[in-house]
């Protein structure tokens, strides 16, 4: 799709938002003796306008196929860059005031567009992608004469029982230090399904394929998902006694 621009729709669009944005420049006309008090609503203004010519600029423009982000970067500096040239005019030459610095204001006007452009940033990055551990059916079973159960923690698996269930179920488990984790929970599945039937856990799905799980612990609100590998064992996965373990379907 070709660039194109909405010609006497988009320039009176341009031309209404500099006009906004010199009137907000104006209120240092108001009191020299509140002037800091005008200055910050005039920035805030400016940044409410900013917000406003995010969700409009689109109505008048066309946006491009490629670079859209960068194209709509242009014509909002043009609009701030125009508004402060034009504020500072008018207090230079028309007003002959000594308060031309109050073309600076308009500056918040871009932030919201570039905030806006950061988040798409951010949303377009891709997932990361870590090992999943599938059921093996038909496998062998592990051969636990083969493992080393001097060492034992007690970990935590907490997931839902089924794929559709919206609550989680905490379930315990002993684990040798040097098993690795996709093997534990292999006879962990095993051993809870024959003792509960029915009420066991879904780890196939309606085509009867075996769900991909992730395994990872929550350490703390602000931080990131700390994924384990499946294939590594509970030692060299840095697992610690009684760690909460979330596994889920994928």
């Amino acid at each position: 799709m070709k660039t194109s621009v909405k010609p006497t729709k988009g320039i009176l669009y341009m031309a209404g938002m500099i006009l906004l944005l010199i009137l907000t420049g104006l209120l240092g006309l108001l009191s020299p003796l509140a002037m800091q008090g005008w200055y910050l609503l005039a920035q805030l203004l400016g940044f409410g306008l900013g917000i406003a010519h995010l969700f409009l600029l689109y109505r008048f423009f066309t946006a491009p196929e490629t670079n859209q982000d960068l194209y709509g970067l242009g014509l909002t500096l043009i609009v701030q860059i125009l508004g402060g040239i034009g504020i500072w005019l008018l207090y230079l030459l028309v007003f002959k005031a000594g308060n031309a610095g109050f073309a600076t204001c308009v500056i918040p006007f871009v932030i919201p567009y570039l905030f806006a452009w950061t988040y798409r940033a951010y949303r377009a990055i891709p997932d990361a992608e870590y090992k999943k551990w599938y059921y093996p059916l038909g496998g062998a079973m592990p051969d636990l004469d083969l493992i080393d159960l001097s060492k034992i923690l007690v970990v935590q698996f907490e997931f839902p029982k089924r794929a559709t269930d919206a609550s989680t179920t905490n379930f315990k488990a002993k684990a040798p230090l040097q098993m690795p984790l996709g093997e534990l929970f292999l006879i962990f599945l095993n051993d809870y399904n024959e003792q509960n039937g029915v009420n066991g856990i879904q780890f196939t799905d309606s085509q009867n394929r075996p769900y991909g799980w992730h395994f990872y612990a929550v350490r703390g609100r602000f931080f990131p998902r700390h994924y384990f590998d499946p294939d590594l064992t509970f030692q060299q996965n840095n697992i610690q006694d009684n760690f909460i373990i979330k596994a889920e379907r994928k």
